[in-house]
């Protein structure tokens, strides 16, 4: 369980320092970073796996929905935008819980391939007990091509990895 941590931790690590990176990967001179265009759709569905912390180190397996709320976002010289999303799925071990997420999220679109993203808001689980507590994180979007993107997140009780689909 340990050796996956550090796998799903290096790999955000790799993620959002591709994405903060002068350049990015696969950068395209017609567009300065930070400054392209935001994408078409107004809400992402996506599939998320990794570890639950507060769940004593479990699977995690979630969903993810999201809605756009502020297309302009509140910087007015980059990219950036609003959502209001919510995480439901289990986190399954010595323990099974339900796990749930309802937070913003505010997207910066770097360039075509990379949007670091940060999360605010609440999280909790039920599995014999119930909790809430806040949750914040950071993470990051990259579009793997033209309908799919590659997701990851590190937060005070989750790390995951997984797909999103914007429409």
């Amino acid at each position: 369980m340990k050796s996956m941590h550090l796998g799903v931790m290096a790999w955000m690590v790799a993620a959002v320092l591709g994405a903060v990176a002068p350049g990015g990967v696969h950068a395209t001179e017609a567009e300065e970073d930070w400054k392209g265009r935001a994408p078409a759709g107004k809400a992402t569905l996506g599939a998320l796996m990794g570890v639950g912390l507060e769940s004593g180190g479990n699977f995690a397996l979630m969903g993810a929905a999201a809605w756009m709320v502020d297309e302009d976002g509140f910087i007015p010289d980059i990219t950036d935008q609003a959502y209001i999303e919510t995480e439901m799925g289990a986190g399954f071990g010595k323990s099974s819980r339900f796990l749930y997420s309802v937070h913003m999220r505010w997207d910066f679109v770097k360039n075509r391939q990379w949007t670091p993203f940060a999360i605010a808001g609440l999280s909790g689980g039920s599995g014999g007990d119930f909790s809430l507590a806040p949750r914040f994180g950071i993470g990051s979007f990259w579009q793997v091509s033209e309908g799919w993107t590659v997701r990851g997140e590190i937060s005070r009780d989750l790390i995951l990895a997984g797909v999103s689909f914007g429409f």
